[in-house]
């Protein structure tokens, strides 16, 4: 379907940009790009990037030509040459705010946090409502160790966009990072009235819940997880824990020993309801 799309798109622009007599040329450039978009979906990075090798240098192509090779270069482990092909990208298309974004990326991989900032800023002036760029600014200077910056940036972005569950989960993270109890709750209990009834997205939230301190909407956020799906083995865990640390030893033994029950594999939920029910002066089988 995606590539479909990409196909799509790139007749029409070929359609309204090119004379007739260049048209059937074009097209069997399109299929070239198409070609190596498949590839690169298939993982056949090196063929992906041999393909993207022959396309001439038209508008209609280069963007997705410098994201396929930058990201098959990095995929295949060749991170200097996605770099590379970054650093080429911004050359030749600096008005592009995604190859500002992923020569940010690109930087932010080799912990190089200020070349990345620079970068991601860049893409941010091109294209201000990027929320995904936003973010990884922030992880750049939460990397840099000036969370009070990377807050700043969350806050921008919970104004602008509030009903983002990604931008107020990992908003809410890095307020519990900063021992700021009080202000992440308020953020955890937005977070709290949009989610939908899943119970990934439930247990996610009763874990914010759980690190910044909230016991009692823990546990309540985690048994809407396990009403919602009780045969996920880490609701029962994570309720187990929230129990402990509620001082309900019994109860929580039982959770961890429900956890061990469906995921008899995992030694730590095992291990934890042998843990639980010795401290609770009980024994578990």
């Amino acid at each position: 379907r995606r590539l479909h799309a990409y196909l799509i798109t790139a007749i029409e622009r070929v359609q309204k940009q090119t004379a007739a007599d260049q048209v059937p040329e074009i097209l069997a450039e399109i299929l070239k790009f198409s070609a190596a978009n498949l590839e690169y979906s298939l993982r056949n990075y090196q063929r992906a990037i041999e393909l993207c090798g022959t396309f001439p240098k038209r508008p209609v192509f280069m963007h997705e030509s410098f994201r396929i090779r930058s990201s098959s270069f990095e995929r295949s482990g060749r991170p200097s040459e996605a770099l590379n092909v970054a650093l080429d990208w911004v050359r030749e298309l600096p008005a592009d705010s995604l190859g500002w974004y992923i020569l940010g990326v690109r930087y932010l991989k080799r912990k190089e946090y200020r070349n990345a900032i620079s970068h991601l800023a860049t893409s941010i002036e091109l294209n201000p409502g990027d929320s995904i760029a936003r973010r990884a600014l922030a992880n750049a200077y939460v990397l840099l160790e000036d969370k009070a910056k990377a807050l700043t940036i969350y806050a921008d972005l919970v104004e602008r966009i509030p009903r983002d569950m990604i931008n107020l989960d990992q908003y809410a993270d890095l307020q519990i990072g900063c021992d700021r109890q009080d202000e992440a709750k308020a953020v955890i209990d937005k977070l709290a009235a949009i989610i939908p009834p899943q119970a990934a997205w439930l247990r996610k939230t009763a874990k914010l819940y759980h690190k910044a301190g909230c016991l009692e909407e823990a546990e309540r956020m985690c048994r809407r997880a396990i009403e919602r799906d009780h045969t996920q083995a880490r609701s029962h865990f994570d309720l187990s824990l929230i129990l402990a640390d509620r001082g309900r030893l019994p109860e929580a033994a039982e959770e961890a020993q429900r956890a061990a029950i469906l995921d008899p594999e995992n030694y730590l939920f095992s291990s934890m309801a042998r843990k639980y029910g010795g401290l609770a002066g009980g024994a578990v089988d």
